[in-house]
């Protein structure tokens, strides 16, 4: 609660840094991985609601699942799955030949979408 109520300090270390350039660098880093874990969440609630794994908790839908068992509203659930299959028909970057290759000759992230 100490964060939510501002009565703790910022510690130094790597999970908070103090310069400009490092908190940046960090932020970019974070959202990268909020998104790729939102896009995952997204899945899976998919997949949950296809194999309509939330009737054996006794909800009448996914969305009323998501609501109960991991504090989604109802009407953000829908969304989620809706964008969540939207997301399945959306092209994917990359050939998954050339994300093999890459992974076998050992490419640096940077080279993955040259």
């Amino acid at each position: 609660m100490e964060c939510i109520e501002g009565t703790s300090e910022p510690v130094e270390g790597k999970a908070i840094p103090l310069d400009e350039a490092s908190i940046r660098q960090r932020l970019k880093a974070l959202s990268q991985e909020i998104t790729s874990n939102h896009a995952d969440l997204l899945e899976l609630l998919v997949r949950f609601d296809d194999l309509e794994g939330w009737k054996t908790s006794g909800a009448r839908y996914c969305a009323a699942w998501m609501n109960l068992e991991i504090g989604i509203g109802i009407q953000s659930g829908w969304e989620y799955l809706r964008v969540g299959r939207k997301l399945r028909t959306l092209p994917t970057h990359m050939g998954y030949e050339r994300i093999y290759t890459c992974i076998l000759r050992r490419a640096c992230p940077g080279q993955l979408f040259r």
